[in-house]
């Protein structure tokens, strides 16, 4: 199953959206127009006017709305606000079975869905019956798609089940419950583009555009100063700055290799395929959690480097400082925040690196290794403990990686692991 990107459809803010009225929510205050405005601008549409569909994917079903199909390969939002592909090719995902849909008629499912609501829990949209949308998120998408095809009653009820829901966490107070339903309809927006940084097809200029629309739309009162967009989620405001950067390098790189008239050097070469490490792709499926390995892409940048082998090291073990931001990420809990979900350039760079050694700086457990760079030694023996926090754990990383090369230079002995391993 492939992520589809975020279609930002306008960048307004949150202010703005509380004193527009659409289609279907006259009848409701104005924190609950804004919060569904929110859900519209954000790119969204398909709730409000899009096909009603029951999804069939292997030995599950859920329920959601088309965004567009094509043959056999369609695009749907769920009621959790997932867009996703369906198409033969992803059917691995679900026992080898291709995902199809029906279109259903949606006030008649809803009416048979008020007479008897599912238990209030916490279950994702997935179900083997997929009637049973139980969720606030669910509730509350569903009570959206009602107001805008004029089903007002059902709104007003799922609206008011789905605060039930959360009340217990934040009171019963209707302000209350609406700050708190714009508050988590933002980060499940966020969510969503955050996992658009694996996917290469999204350029960074698009990127950049929603995290942009992420700070203006901040619940949490955002402040802009001068041109630059501050967000109360670190990690987004950082995002803003360095794609910005970033866009701004792509553009001289692109330049400078248009006009370049000679061939690269091997050095030259290097250098061009380090910088080219910011579109490499990571696979983080394996464990532990917070490792990933490079796709097996020949083509990739960093096979690339792996094959030069030897004369790449000195410029990869620079690249160790570099955070700019990859095309893979990491999940939404990483520590610290402003770290988390986008694997760096310095982490496909620790990626060449193991595999030219031939072992794993992430994980391998080696001797005491007192690297030069080091003003005390690092124990590295017994069993590998993490402290809990990324960036202590990537500091022994990188002083493994760089031991390794100081040992392979002092000895002056090319051998493909070393006794760092």
């Amino acid at each position: 199953m492939k992520r589809i990107p975020l279609i930002v459809i306008a960048v307004v803010s949150l202010a703005r959206l509380s004193s527009v009225a659409h289609a279907g929510t006259g009848s409701f205050g104005e924190e609950t127009r804004a919060l569904f405005s929110l859900i519209d601008s954000a790119g969204y549409s398909e709730v409000s006017n899009g096909p009603f569909i029951e999804i069939a994917a292997g030995g599950y079903r859920m329920c959601g709305f088309l965004k567009s199909s094509n043959g056999s390969s369609f695009e749907a939002t769920t009621l959790d606000l997932t867009t996703d592909g369906f198409n033969p090719s992803s059917s691995n995902d679900f026992k080898g079975k291709t995902a199809s849909f029906i279109v259903l008629d949606f006030g008649e499912w809803m009416k048979q869905y008020m007479k008897s609501p599912p238990k209030l829990d916490n279950d994702g949209p997935w179900s083997n019956q997929p009637h049973l949308a139980s969720s606030w998120q669910a509730s509350l998408v569903l009570a959206r798609a009602c107001a805008a095809r004029g089903l007002k009653e059902f709104s007003h009820q799922l609206y008011k089940r789905a605060g039930e829901f959360v009340s217990i966490d934040v009171g019963d107070s209707p302000e209350a419950i609406d700050r708190y339903f714009q508050d988590q309809v933002w980060k499940m927006i966020m969510g969503r583009a955050l996992q658009n940084f694996a996917n290469p097809k999204i350029d960074r200029k698009e990127l950049l555009r929603q995290f942009q629309w992420l700070a203006i739309n901040d619940p949490n009162q955002p402040k802009a100063t001068g041109t630059q967009l501050v967000s109360s989620d670190p990690f987004i405001s950082q995002a803003i700055k360095k794609l910005t950067s970033m866009i701004r390098e792509d553009e001289a790189h692109h330049r400078t290799a248009f006009q370049r008239k000679h061939p690269l050097s091997l050095q030259e070469e290097v250098a061009d395929l380090v910088f080219q490490l910011r579109d490499q792709t990571l696979d983080r499926t394996l464990e532990p959690y917070r490792y990933a390995s490079i796709v097996p892409d020949p083509d990739s940048p960093a096979a690339k480097l792996v094959k030069i082998g030897y004369a790449a090291v000195p410029k990869l073990l620079d690249a160790l400082k570099d955070t700019r931001f990859i095309r893979a990420e990491r999940g939404m809990n990483a520590d610290p925040p402003e770290e988390r979900v986008v694997y760096r350039v310095r982490d496909a760079a620790l990626r060449v690196l193991s595999q030219i050694a031939g072992g794993d700086f992430w994980t391998h457990v080696g001797s005491v290794l007192v690297a030069a760079s080091l003003k005390e030694p690092m124990d590295l023996t017994g069993d590998i403990v993490w402290d809990g926090n990324y960036e202590s754990d990537w500091q022994r990383s990188e002083a493994r990686a760089r031991w390794w090369w100081d040992d392979v230079v002092l000895r002056s002995k090319f051998s493909p692991i070393g006794s760092a391993f």
